[in-house]
């Protein structure tokens, strides 16, 4: 699998619509991937969101047209898909520090703020990697209740404490065994759309806590990975699994979700030896 002109030709889609509405799901389709696998597989490789590389572009790209044109800052904004002058002007100074008003009046020198990457730039990120390769599992489908909250949220630590506090309420546990669910419900390439899900396995899914809620994932075969330390490296292990491993191996991702799995193996109190097992479902390339 050619990885690099996969994302190098999603790239190139991205470029040509930056003044047009665009879906993950259409720049995924460019790399000959799932939005899922996609998601995941730029962000590990190019240390961005296909989101958030698409947002930069823009910015960089309007800050050109603040300075050389005389257009207003308004359809400006509207041009490059921002909804409104005042949401444009909020990403414009958190990207560079000052309003777009304050750009255009401050005399600075053009510059490419957030340039197009480009095959050299992958190659340059694509550097080094983590020594390991998974154990594969068939596994049956499994039926989870647990809480659901964004995949970047500030909370994670505190909806965990939540779901822990509360987790003897669900009656139908299968196991001791704690899992994280990650998957993707949405496409829009500008919102946040993968979610996180601290969850248990069930027996079935007849009694949901009003407070939670229920996922199955089907019977796949997983590719699995072992974290092992702290979870603060945890991302880490993600970046290899979909940057470098999952890129040069013989097989495809093959679902839209991923779970990690807390056993006895895990623990907060040794983070040293602690051990979270990465379920990431494939498939076999032909």
């Amino acid at each position: 699998m050619n990885y690099e002109e996969n994302i190098i030709r999603a790239i190139a889609y991205m470029e040509n619509h930056l003044t047009k509405e665009i879906s993950l799901e259409a720049i995924a389709s460019q790399a000959y991937y799932s939005s899922f696998h996609f998601h995941r597989l730029f962000s590990a490789v190019t240390k961005e969101t296909p989101g958030s590389y698409l947002r930069k572009r823009r910015l960089s790209q309007a800050s050109h047209e603040i300075l050389q044109s005389n257009k207003r800052i308004l359809d400006i904004a509207l041009d490059y898909q921002f909804q409104s002058q005042e949401s444009f002007s909020r990403a414009f100074k958190k990207f560079l520090g000052v309003t777009p008003g304050q750009y255009r009046r401050s005399g600075l020198a053009q510059r490419t703020h957030f340039p197009k990457l480009t095959l050299d730039n992958l190659n340059h990120r694509y550097q080094g990697g983590i020594s390991v390769e998974p154990e594969f599992k068939k596994m049956s489908a499994m039926k989870f209740i647990g809480m659901i909250c964004s995949i970047d949220s500030q909370e994670l630590p505190k909806l965990w404490e939540t779901f822990i506090a509360q987790r003897n309420s669900i009656t139908n546990l299968k196991n001791n065994i704690c899992y994280s669910l990650c998957f993707h419900i949405e496409d829009n390439c500008t919102a946040n759309s993968f979610l996180y899900m601290p969850c248990a396995e069930v027996n079935n899914i007849d009694n949901i806590p009003i407070s939670m809620v229920a996922k199955t994932v089907p019977e796949n075969e997983y590719a699995v990975f072992t974290h092992k330390g702290s979870l603060d490296k945890i991302k880490d292990t993600y970046e290899y699994i979909y940057g470098t491993w999952l890129s040069k191996s013989s097989y495809s991702s093959a679902g839209l979700y991923d779970f990690g799995m807390y056993n006895d193996d895990f623990s907060i109190e040794n983070p040293e030896e602690s051990r979270v097992y990465i379920h990431i479902p494939v498939a076999k390339e032909t």
